[in-house]
C-alpha cells in the first residue's frame, strides 16, 4: 500500500512539474516576442510618383548654394512602412513556408530588440508567419541621407571633420554591437550607415543576416520579385569573401544577404573607410547598369582582389594601410576596433569628438587665425561662423546655442508663464495625393519659410516642424516680462494672413487653410542629450496648446479662456467667444477665437466694431 502511495505521489509531482514548466515556458516565449510586428499594425506606404530606382536613396532639394544644401538635404523614399505612428525603413522577402522560431532564435531576436545606442538605428522588429506571405525586417527611418550618397556626391565637401566624425560614429556603434549579446552586424555597408537630421551617423539592418540566411537555406523565404533593389551588385561585392563563398563559390548566383561575423564586420569597415577617403565605389560598379560577369567575383574569391589604392602619398595613407589590413583573407589577422580608432586619431589628429564639437572648435580656430589676416579675409571668418551657428541653431535656440558654443550647458528650469502655439496645414493629405514628393517638399519649404520669416520678427523660438505641423514658443528660454502671449497672438494673425493670400504654383485654385491654437501657462524646458542636444518643452501647457489647434476649425485661431482674458485686458484684440468645447484630457473647456489686433491708428467704423471676414 505504501509503495502504491509513493508511486502516485511521484507521478503527481511529475505531472505538476511538467504543467508548471509548460505554462512558464509559454509565458516566457510570449514575453520575448516583443520583436514580432503584427500585420494589423504594419502598413506599407508606396510613393507611386517616385521613380522606383530612387527608392531608399538620398536626394538634394532645390537649394543651390552650398550653405543651404548642407542643411537641407533629405531622402526621397519610394516606399516606407508605418508601425502604428512610427515611420520605418524595411527589407521585405517572400515567405513560402512557416518559420519555426527556436528558443535560440527567440532569445537572439529579443536581445536585438533591446539594443539602444546613439549610433544605432532602432530595430523595430520583424513581421512574419501571417497571411501576408511576407517576412519584413523593419528599423527606424532616418531622414537626411545615407553615407554612400554623401561619399559619391562630389558636390558635398566631405573634409576631415566629417570623415573623422562619421568614422568614429561607425566604430562606436559597431563596438556596442560586438560587446552585446548580438555580437555582429552582418550587413555593414555605406548604404546602411544613415545620417540623421543632427548629423549623427546611425548604422542600420544589424544582426539579422544570419537569421535571414537560415531561412533562405531552409527554403522558408525567397528574394522579392524585384530583388535588385534589395542589394545592389556594387554593395554585394564589398561583403566579406569568406561569407560570400559560403553562399556562392562560383560568383554566378544572384545577390542576397550573406552571413555575418565580427571579423566580417571589420572587412566591411575597411570598404566603408576606403569609400570615404577615395570618394569612389571600391570596385567602380556604382554606375553600372548591368551586372558584370562572374570574373570580378572570382578574382575577389580566388585571387584576393582588393580595391585599387594609388601610390600618391597623402596624409590618409596610414588609414588606407589599415583598410588593406581589414581586407586580409585571414579573418583572425584583421585589426581590432581599437586599432582602427587609433589610426583615425593619427590620421586626423586635429579632429576630435563628434561633428558639433568639431565645428565649434573649427569656428574658434578660424576666429583666432582670421583675426591676423587682412580685411579681405574677414568675409571668410563670417562665413565660417555662420555655417557653424546655422547647424547649431537648427537644433537649439540662439541663446542656448551660444552658451553651448562657449562650453556652458544651461540647466533645466521651470517658467512661470510662457505661450506655445501649434499651426497645422489642413487637408495636407490632398497635396500628398495630388503632387509628387518633390513638389510636396517644395510646398512645405515655401510655406514654412514664410512662417519662419514671421517668427524672426518676434521674440519667439521655432521648436520643431513635424510633417505638416509647426510648433512655436515665446517666453522660453528668454523670458520677456509677459509679452509672450501678445507675441504669439501677433504671429498667429500674421501666419493666418499669409495662408489667406498664399497661392500654390501650378495649381492656382488651391486655397491654403491652416488651423492655429495657442495657450499660455507654466512650462518646464531644458537641453536634453549630451552628444546630440535638443531644447525640449514639457508640461500641460504644451498639451493644451496642441488640443487648441486640433479642435480648431480651419482658418481660425483658437485659444483658451485664460489666455483670451490676458488679450482682452489690453482692449487691443478682438476675440469671439466660441463656447464650450470638449477637449481630450480636459473635459469641457470655454474657448475663444482670435480675429484681429485693433491698432490705435486704425479707423473705427461708426458702429464701434471692426468687421472681419471670419466673424460669424
Amino acid at each position: 500500500m505504501n509503495k502504491l502511495i509513493t508511486v502516485i505521489r511521484d507521478f503527481s509531482y511529475s505531472v505538476y512539474n511538467w504543467c508548471y514548466e509548460t505554462v512558464i515556458g509559454e509565458n516566457t516565449r510570449k514575453y520575448k516576442m516583443t520583436w514580432k510586428v503584427p500585420k494589423e499594425s504594419l502598413k506599407i506606404i508606396v510613393n507611386k510618383n517616385a521613380d522606383a530606382r530612387m527608392q531608399r536613396e538620398l536626394e538634394n532639394r532645390t537649394a543651390k548654394d552650398e550653405a543651404n544644401a548642407l542643411t537641407s538635404r533629405r531622402r526621397v523614399f519610394g516606399s516606407y512602412a508605418l508601425i502604428g505612428t512610427q515611420r520605418a525603413e524595411f527589407i521585405q522577402f517572400r515567405q513560402i513556408k512557416h518559420i519555426d522560431i527556436t528558443n535560440a532564435s527567440l532569445d537572439f531576436l529579443y536581445n536585438l530588440k533591446q539594443l539602444k545606442h546613439d549610433n544605432l538605428a532602432n530595430f523595430y522588429g520583424i513581421q512574419l508567419n501571417d497571411d501576408l506571405n511576407t517576412m519584413t525586417i523593419l528599423h527606424a527611418l532616418v531622414e537626411r541621407g545615407t553615407l554612400e550618397e554623401f561619399c559619391l556626391d562630389r558636390d558635398f565637401g566631405m573634409d576631415e571633420t566629417f570623415k573623422s566624425a562619421f568614422m568614429r560614429d561607425i566604430l562606436k556603434g559597431l563596438q556596442y554591437l560586438h560587446l552585446s549579446p548580438v555580437a555582429y552586424h552582418g550587413h555593414l555597408h555605406a548604404a546602411t550607415c544613415l545620417i540623421d537630421i543632427n548629423w549623427v551617423l546611425k548604422i542600420a539592418l544589424y544582426g539579422v543576416t544570419n537569421f535571414v540566411c537560415d531561412n533562405f537555406d531552409a527554403e522558408n523565404i525567397t528574394m522579392p520579385d524585384r530583388s535588385d533593389y534589395t542589394i545592389s551588385y556594387a554593395q554585394y561585392v564589398c561583403f566579406p569573401p569568406e561569407h560570400i563563398r559560403e553562399y556562392d563559390a562560383t560568383g554566378k548566383l544572384p545577390t542576397r544577404f550573406v552571413r555575418g561575423s565580427k571579423q566580417g564586420d571589420i572587412y566591411c569597415v575597411g570598404m566603408i573607410f576606403y569609400m570615404m577617403i577615395e570618394r569612389e565605389d571600391p570596385y567602380r560598379l556604382i554606375h553600372s547598369v548591368e551586372r558584370p560577369g562572374s570574373g570580378l567575383m572570382m578574382e575577389i574569391l580566388d585571387h584576393n582582389l582588393m580595391p585599387f589604392i594609388s601610390n600618391n602619398e597623402t596624409q590618409e595613407d596610414t588609414l588606407l594601410d589599415k583598410c588593406k589590413e581589414c581586407w586580409n583573407r585571414d579573418p583572425e589577422k584583421r585589426p581590432t576596433i581599437e586599432n582602427l580608432r587609433n589610426a583615425i586619431a593619427i590620421c586626423y589628429a586635429d579632429s576630435k569628438g563628434n561633428l558639433i564639437d568639431q565645428m565649434i572648435r573649427m569656428n574658434e580656430k578660424y576666429a583666432d587665425e582670421l583675426e591676423t589676416l587682412v580685411a579681405a579675409r574677414s568675409a571668410d571668418l563670417a562665413l565660417a561662423q555662420m555655417q557653424t551657428m546655422r547647424l547649431l541653431n537648427e537644433m537649439l535656440p540662439a541663446s542656448i546655442a551660444k552658451d553651448l558654443k562657449n562650453g556652458v550647458i544651461a540647466p533645466a528650469r521651470s517658467y512661470a508663464s510662457a505661450t506655445v502655439m501649434f499651426v497645422q496645414i489642413c487637408d495636407f493629405i490632398v497635396i500628398l495625393k495630388r503632387r509628387p514628393p518633390k513638389e510636396v517638399i517644395g510646398f512645405l519649404n515655401d510655406i514654412f519659410d514664410q512662417f519662419d520669416t514671421v517668427i524672426k520678427r518676434h521674440d519667439a523660438y521655432k521648436v520643431e516642424t513635424t510633417g505638416e505641423t509647426y510648433m512655436v514658443a515665446s517666453g522660453v528660454p528668454n523670458e520677456n516680462e509677459g509679452r509672450h502671449v501678445f507675441e504669439v497672438a501677433e504671429m498667429s494673425l500674421e501666419i493666418r494672413a499669409i495662408s489667406l493670400s498664399y497661392t500654390l504654383e501650378n495649381d492656382k485654385n488651391y486655397k491654403l487653410r491652416v488651423r492655429i491654437g495657442f495657450h499660455a501657462g507654466p512650462i518646464a524646458a531644458g537641453v536634453i542629450g549630451i552628444k546630440n542636444p535638443r531644447y525640449c518643452l514639457f508640461g500641460d501647457t504644451v498639451n493644451f496648446a496642441s488640443r487648441m489647434q486640433s479642435n480648431c476649425p480651419p482658418l481660425q485661431i483658437q485659444t483658451s479662456e485664460i489666455t483670451a482674458r490676458m488679450l482682452l485686458a489690453t482692449h487691443e484684440y478682438k476675440l469671439v467667444k466660441r463656447g464650450i468645447v470638449h477637449v481630450k484630457g480636459k473635459g469641457e473647456v470655454n474657448c475663444y477665437w482670435l480675429n484681429e489686433h485693433i491698432h490705435k491708428d486704425e479707423e473705427i467704423e461708426e458702429s464701434g466694431t471692426i468687421s472681419h471676414p471670419l466673424e460669424s
